[in-house]
């Protein structure tokens, strides 16, 4: 490691300074070079890609290198160099050297200047309202200068309007139209949203007011698709800010209104607007518009799998093979003197296909969803408006349906990646702050009447450790003391991640989620929970599904020593973490203070559980027991909605003939009553238990032990338990007999138990999760003494 240390010495002048805030005040400045100084815009955004690079290398983080919309921007950047390499032996014609790769090459800038925004320069609340405010400071501008321009005739600089009559606002050309649309909604929703939700009627007013100017002011500009922008921006405001929506209405039906009044106040707008728009359309395939399009489809049709490299539209565009149109769907062939070629096909969806194919078109699509995805405005409050904001700048430069310009052109596409920079969800250190989304397996019922043990065992935690989201399937009369989420298929539970963004995520038993979430959610911290066999659940019954799993999340945690063994078998590298399940302690009923005469069995009623073990055992002792009695509860599942199995009926049916009353499915706070009061109590499990929670919940409630060995429960009993041998019916009998006859066995037993519990306490535990959840702690396998076991058979 000698050569990294004298690496590392190259870095040490930044441990002088702060070059986090060297990069902020680069960030800001980039605005200020994309309206006036495109020199100056490079020169920052090189500055904060190697301030991020050199401070990520020195740190050994790489964490942002491994989001799903980087590793996609990755891809399609990959594919785009190697489509525009120059290698015609190959079959690959692009624009050159220079002209095509190099050009390629060079677009990773921006993508790490968008990572390097969204992970380390803006991570804090007031880094990211100062690049708010150079980004509103920079729409004004356009505006005031684009209505000092229609006022006066000229800008600040002397600069008249365009001579096709479009507004200029601060440029010599018609851009501002363009960059006014993309910011309008950032800078405007929200000083709007603040206005018009305070309570005096001037107040609201002002905040109308504001939002129609601010659309009064794109019409009058006076270009085709910004106007459009704000149309479709407006669109997203009523989607998402639901106390805007009037608003929006409001100010749509006034821009309707100025467009209308154009040929009066402003005829060169209503030329641009109405006049040109209405003949393009009218005759698109025939408008340069069309002709491009046309054009560049036919181009990538033409070369399917890699297109023409970067570039390779404006240097092949002209050559006559490529003018046929398409006769079959009535397009005729394009001709250059109708605007055929330029030097882009001003849209990014077919730019994409020209330049890198459909592989290159289909990794596109996907990394703009991923950008919206990752964008989607988490609510509509007035603190998120800036979030809102944002999404609908993204938006406008993604939605499929624009004329653009060149991608990535520094002059318009630096907004766009300052927008993303800012709208992304901030790589905060992981681990550390917001909110611990829980997922439940899909079929646990999230509520007192219906939880099953994984769900009980969320709901404790979730109260232990506040922050935790609970998401799981809707139900009636959930639990109302933790924060939970009800969700509906998986497009649900993706848009609560999204709207969240938690900084944890633990999912239950689904190690595919678990994967996928670990793969999409970089910015989060992804924990799979085992509570069952690893053989039984899916995406672990190979070792190398189980492999993957351990190197594709952040920690595996078994709620068992027997699961973690059974995870690792065959495997190594990272241990899996144990955490054993809790039990809240105070929260379980009062011990009765004389224990009724009852053996008790509690559980789901199957083979597994051994409930025909149990009543086969009463039938022998129950004889011998005088003044004993012996009752049942549990069904095929939990809840009052068990149905009625064939298995159970048998059950149900012998119960009766040896005199065992069958209770059935009760809810669970009504088992821990009966347990609190029944003597003994017997989990004759036939299975591997992954833990045993029946076991543990006995012992906390007083009554004394009986089980077997099975899998995870001599972990949990230790020596506070009488054992039983897997079949054999007769020793079971015999421990019930012994424990039934010997009150003082029988209560060192509980007694033995009670200590045994508190070492599952839900605030002991809890602690140690909050370790794993963070990545401070490693739950090492804990070691159960089997010394002074009592067995029989």
């Amino acid at each position: 490691m000698g050569w990294q240390r004298r690496g590392m010495k190259f870095l040490n002048p930044l441990r002088r300074t702060n070059p986090r805030r060297v990069a902020l005040i680069a960030a800001l400045l980039v605005p200020l070079g994309l309206l006036h100084a495109f020199v100056l815009a490079e020169i920052c955004i090189a500055a904060t890609d190697i301030l991020f690079l050199a401070v990520m290398v020195r740190e050994q983080n790489f964490a942002w290198a491994r989001q799903g919309w980087f590793v996609l921007a990755l891809l399609w950047w990959g594919w785009l160099m190697v489509c525009s390499l120059p290698l015609p032996g190959i079959g690959l014609v692009t624009a050159g050297w220079t002209l095509g790769f190099l050009q390629a090459f060079v677009v990773i800038r921006l993508l790490l200047f968008a990572v390097a925004l969204q992970s380390w320069v803006l991570t804090t609340e007031a880094a990211r309202r100062t690049l708010w405010v150079a980004l509103a400071l920079s729409c004004l501008w356009i505006g005031v200068e684009s209505w000092q321009q229609y006022l006066t005739g000229h800008n600040v600089f002397g600069d008249p309007r365009w001579a096709d009559g479009a507004l200029t606002g601060p440029f010599f050309k018609p851009r501002a139209g363009a960059v006014y649309g993309h910011l309008l909604f950032v800078a405007l929703l929200p000083p709007v949203m603040w206005l018009y939700g305070r309570g005096r009627n001037w107040q609201r007013l002002a905040g109308v007011g504001l939002a129609v100017l601010g659309v009064a002011t794109s019409v009058l500009i006076g270009q085709r698709m910004p106007t459009a922008d704000v149309v479709l921006g407006l669109v997203l405001v009523a989607m998402f800010v639901a106390q805007l929506r009037r608003v929006a209405l409001v100010a749509l039906v006034v821009g309707g209104l100025v467009l209308a009044a154009t040929p009066v106040i402003s005829p060169p707008t209503y030329g641009k607007l109405v006049g040109e728009t209405y003949r393009n359309l009218s005759h698109f395939t025939l408008s340069p518009y069309g002709e491009l399009y046309t054009r560049g489809i036919t181009m990538g049709l033409a070369s399917p799998w890699h297109g023409w490299g970067y570039n390779g539209f404006r240097v092949y565009c002209p050559q006559p093979r490529f003018a046929t149109g398409f006769p079959a769907l009535g397009i005729v062939p394009t001709e250059i003197g109708r605007g055929a070629c330029n030097l882009h096909p001003h849209n990014y969806y077919v730019q994409a296909f020209t330049d890198a194919g459909a592989p290159g078109l289909s990794l596109f699509i996907l990394l703009g969803l991923t950008w919206l995805m990752g964008a989607f405005p988490a609510g509509s409050r007035r603190h998120e408006a800036v979030s809102v904001g944002v999404f609908i700048g993204i938006a406008t430069f993604l939605w499929p349906f624009g004329s653009t310009d060149e991608f990535p052109a520094l002059y318009m596409l630096g907004w766009f990646f300052l927008l993303l920079g800012l709208g992304l969800p901030a790589l905060a250190r992981r681990g550390e702050g917001g909110e611990t989304l829980v997922i439940l397996p899909r079929r646990e019922t999230f509520s007192p009447q219906g939880a099953g043990a994984v769900a009980l065992i969320v709901h404790r935690f979730a109260r232990a450790l506040p922050g935790s989201v609970v998401l799981g399937r809707a139900c009636l009369g959930a639990f109302d003391d933790v924060a939970f989420v009800p969700v509906r298929g998986g497009f649900g539970m993706l848009r609560a991640i999204w709207r969240l963004r938690p900084a944890v995520i633990e999912v239950h038993q689904s190690a595919r989620l678990a994967l996928f979430l670990a793969l999409v959610c970089r910015g989060s911290r992804v924990l799979i929970v085992l509570h069952n066999e690893p053989a039984s659940l899916r995406g672990l019954k190979s070792r190398f599904g189980r492999w993957v799993t351990l190197h594709g999340v952040d920690c595996v945690v078994c709620v068992s020593d027997y699961v973690r063994g059974r995870f690792m078998e065959g495997l190594r590298g990272p241990e899996a973490a144990v955490l054993h399940n809790p039990l809240s302690l105070e929260a379980l009923p009062p011990r009765a203070a004389v224990r009724e005469r009852v053996v008790l069995f509690v559980g789901r009623v199957n083979a597994e559980k051994g409930a025909d073990s149990f009543v086969a055992a009463c039938a022998l002792a129950l004889g011998r027991m005088p003044g004993w009695s012996a009752r049942m509860m549990g069904g095929h599942w939990y809840g009052p909605d068990s149905p009625q199995t064939p298995f159970v009926a048998r059950i149900r049916a012998e119960a009766a003939g040896v005199g065992v009353e069958f209770a059935g499915a009760r809810p669970h706070g009504e088992v821990l009553a009966a347990m609190a009061r029944a003597a003994i109590v017997v989990v004759p499990s036939r299975w591997a238990e992954p833990f045993g929670l029946t076991a543990l919940e006995a012992m906390a409630s007083g009554a004394a032990l009986i089980t077997t060995r099975q899998g995870g429960l001599r972990e949990v009993a230790g020596e506070a338990a009488r054992y039983f041998a897997v079949g054999n019916t007769a020793a079971l009998a015999q421990a019930m007999v012994d424990l039934a006859l010997d009150a003082s066995a029988r209560e060192a037993l509980a007694a033995a138990g009670l200590i045994r519990a508190k070492q599952f306490n839900t605030p002991v535990l809890a602690a140690r999760l909050r370790g794993l959840r963070t990545g401070r702690e490693r739950l090492n396998p804990a070691t159960n003494e089997a010394n002074g076991i009592l067995e029989h058979g």
